[in-house]
């Protein structure tokens, strides 16, 4: 089982990652921004951190550059997550781990995970 943490505010998307990464028998907690998740980031190092790309006040590049100022080589993988096809080119150039573009399939989600 691997522990995830998912950074989105929308509600509804986190809603979707937690029910869908429970179905494949993994462990999700789920934030609406950084400042929220940033201390169970800190504390429990999980296996990866999904950050939606646009994020009101933040990025899912802060949120990569914060991972990697706390964890440095040893950061669990960061995946961007995106709505938008243009996002696909700086996520690969951002240094990001992996990318799932919204909407996802079960079958995307679970692939990704398991190339964890």
């Amino acid at each position: 089982m691997k522990k995830l943490i998912v950074i989105d505010d929308d509600p509804l998307v986190l809603q979707a990652y937690s029910a869908a990464v429970s179905v494949l028998g993994h462990e999700c907690q789920t934030f609406d921004c950084w400042k929220e998740a940033e201390p169970v980031i800190t504390s429990q190092r999980p296996d990866a951190v999904f950050t939606d790309l646009n994020l009101g006040d933040d990025t899912g590049f802060d949120v990569l550059e914060r991972i990697r100022l706390l964890f440095g080589p040893e950061s669990p993988k960061v995946i961007a997550v995106s709505g938008e096809s243009t996002d696909a080119t700086q996520v690969a150039d951002g240094g990001f781990d992996n990318y799932l573009r919204k909407p996802y399939s079960l079958t995307d989600l679970a692939k990704l995970l398991d190339d964890l």
